[in-house]
């Protein structure tokens, strides 16, 4: 099918959602010229008066980052399953088109049911930056459809218990959605998103040393080389030095694997870091720092590596922490440590026994704005986010009778969940004005103290975010702080 054949004079969908559908599918036109054999559908159902009605759905235009899932589960009550497009002879946009207009769809192992909302129309909600990836610096472009509410579709704990009863058994329906990369269970409403990961991306192990730079990307298979463009920055002392780009033709291409590999020498100044930024038909795909790693433009950083070389402990609880065994206390000291790099006067009151009930960590810039940090290894409670706003507005109070007109003081909760799996009360703490920094978040702001950071930049950089979670229906996108 062409763009939007098929798709944009339907019933039981409106001209805005219609029209969403449209600008989404012209700008994934790569993925949909170059990638028909890595197309693939993947969802979970549950079973509604005989018929099996999908409660989450992904459709994937490119492979992504993903190892593929098991392909099924047929239960009783529970189905799931992946499969490629091709084994039902269909693709991306027919889909679409026979789900919004017939409500169901013909898998290979049976008939699953989407019903539109009970005003019998579809929603459709156009993301270009999804939250997943943006922190990663990937790109992924979403397009997201909303049926029928899930009232009701999913019973706890009849579908945990039913699934450890299976061959195959899943601990609970939380394991089963992650196992087919659907995320956590989220939203009101059932939904099937479409997904368009980055085309190319830098490689973090391209080689910097002394006074060259030879940075490298990989490009999908099957994509024109002369489409992409490697546009960097080139910092000495967190200032920017040099700025170019490399235009593909330009660069020296291989076959690596599965992707094409292309690579291009750059003369850069001595202990210079590289900010790259691959792009593919002149659409950003996915950035990253590269540095000589016997050179540090940030001197807390390079003073602290001669205890944790690469950071390996500080990534390790950054990454791990959650798993049987953590120590709490060991998550707030790495939070500490990382602040710290990042230029931050940091305040460690968790890890004091008179001071533990009260904020695990207090950030101040050195124009004395501060963060007042909770840290988790778990999920967003409701009730510590009240503790934690409470908090906030006794010290502003107490700022402003010290003699601080305008107290800067905001919220920050950080947690080293992945921001799917904590997104419900992820949500609901940014209602009231909480920065959430997730795990992702977290990897981000290390990658950070590889340049000489600015902290008062990265604290405006979190009250604007605290800004867009108020102002735009809490859509968390992109930042270190």
């Amino acid at each position: 099918m062409g763009v939007g054949a098929g798709i944009f004079r339907m019933k039981n969908i409106a001209a805005h959602d219609q029209e969403n559908i449209r600008i989404f599918f012209s700008q994934v036109q790569p993925h949909l010229l170059a990638l028909r054999e890595k197309w693939a559908f993947s969802y979970v159902a549950t079973k509604e008066d005989d018929k099996f009605i999908l409660v989450q759905a992904r459709l994937f235009l490119s492979p992504g980052n993903r190892d593929v899932p098991s392909s099924s589960v047929n239960l009783e009550n529970i189905r799931a399953e992946y499969f490629l497009l091709s084994t039902i002879g269909t693709d991306p946009e027919a889909l679409l088109s026979k789900l919004i207009e017939s409500g169901k769809l013909a898998t290979p192992i049976g008939e699953v049911f989407f019903p539109p909302e009970l005003e019998g129309n579809y929603l459709t909600y156009h993301l270009p930056f999804h939250t997943e990836s943006a922190q990663e610096g990937r790109r992924l472009m979403t397009l997201m459809l909303s049926g029928r509410k899930k009232q009701g579709l999913v019973r706890f704990p009849h579908v945990d218990w039913e699934l450890k009863a299976a061959l195959k058994p899943f601990d609970s329906f939380a394991e089963l959605m992650q196992e087919f990369q659907l995320g956590g269970v989220s939203g009101d409403s059932s939904t099937v998103e479409v997904l368009a990961h980055n085309l190319a991306e830098v490689d973090f192990s391209s080689p910097i040393s002394g006074l060259e730079a030879r940075p490298s990307v990989f490009l999908t298979q099957g994509l024109s080389t002369n489409l992409v463009t490697l546009g960097y920055r080139a910092f000495v002392q967190g200032k920017v030095v040099a700025r170019d780009a490399i235009p593909g033709v330009a660069m020296k291409w291989i076959t690596k694997g599965s992707m094409q590999y292309g690579s291009a020498s750059v003369a850069i100044p001595a202990g210079a870091v590289l900010h790259c930024v691959v792009s593919y038909a002149n659409i950003a795909q996915h950035q990253g720092y590269l540095a000589d790693p016997s050179t540090f433009q940030n001197p807390q950083r390079c003073v602290f590596e001669a205890f944790d070389p690469g950071l390996a402990v500080l990534k390790d609880f950054i990454d791990k922490s959650g798993n049987r065994g953590t120590n709490a206390r060991q998550v707030e000291s790495s939070i500490a440590w990382l602040f710290s790099m990042l230029g931050f006067r940091v305040s460690h009151l968790g890890n004091i026994e008179q001071t533990h009930d009260a904020v695990d960590l207090i950030l101040a810039t050195p124009l004395n704005k501060f963060a007042l940090v909770e840290c988790t290894t778990g999920l967003i409670k409701a009730d510590k986010v009240d503790l934690l706003v409470s908090r906030t507005e006794v010290v502003r109070s107490r700022l402003r009778a010290s003699g601080t007109a305008i107290p800067k003081v905001i919220a920050v909760m950080a947690t080293t969940r992945p921001r799917e799996e904590v997104k419900v009360g992820a949500e609901l703490a940014e209602k009231l004005g909480v920065l959430i920094l997730s795990r992702e978040d977290l990897n981000a702001a290390v990658d950070r103290t590889i340049v000489l950071p600015d902290p008062e930049a990265i604290y405006f950089e979190g009250e604007q975010k605290i800004r867009r979670n108020e102002n735009q229906n809490n859509v968390f996108d992109g930042g270190t702080f």
